[in-house]
């Protein structure tokens, strides 16, 4: 009865399973250009960290994604550093990431969003606290809300 109690208090919570498909649709959105990764990227840190997760989609739990962060009491999905990831592609307003409502750190910086406007639904993530699209190739005005954070 003890183990059980240690164990109960010692195991890590699965991410939800819509938070975990809101993060394949968002890897499916994007194509992976490994041959024009950012300029400023360091060529040790630049790597396709979304390219793992499609071997993963079934079996793992997204908390443990390369890239991904989870609380380890509710499981949500509280951070997502895809920093130098090769993602290449439109960023539209209706991205599933916009469905992780508890991302407090989203880092996005140094890949290709193809002159994508910045959407301002980024202002839905009322928990986020950190958010970097340096090198990202967005284009367009910066919602007020996200300019405080």
């Amino acid at each position: 009865m003890c183990l059980d109690f240690i164990l109960f208090h010692f195991v890590q919570p699965l991410c939800h399973p819509d938070q975990k498909l809101a993060l394949l649709q968002f890897k499916n959105s994007f194509s992976i250009n490994e041959s024009s990764p950012s300029e400023w990227c360091y060529p040790s840190a630049s790597y396709s960290k979304t390219s793992l997760w499609a071997k993963q989609n079934n079996t793992e739990d997204c908390c443990s994604w390369d890239g991904v962060t989870c609380d380890i009491v509710s499981g949500n999905v509280i951070g997502l550093n895809l920093s130098c990831s090769w993602l290449q592609g439109e960023f539209h307003p209706n991205n599933t990431i916009f469905l992780l409502s508890h991302l407090q750190k989203l880092y996005l910086d140094g890949n290709d969003f193809k002159e994508s406007w910045i959407p301002s639904e980024f202002d839905k993530l009322v928990e986020l606290t950190h958010l970097d699209l340096l090198y990202s190739q967005f284009s367009g005005q910066v919602s007020p809300h996200i300019t405080q954070l």
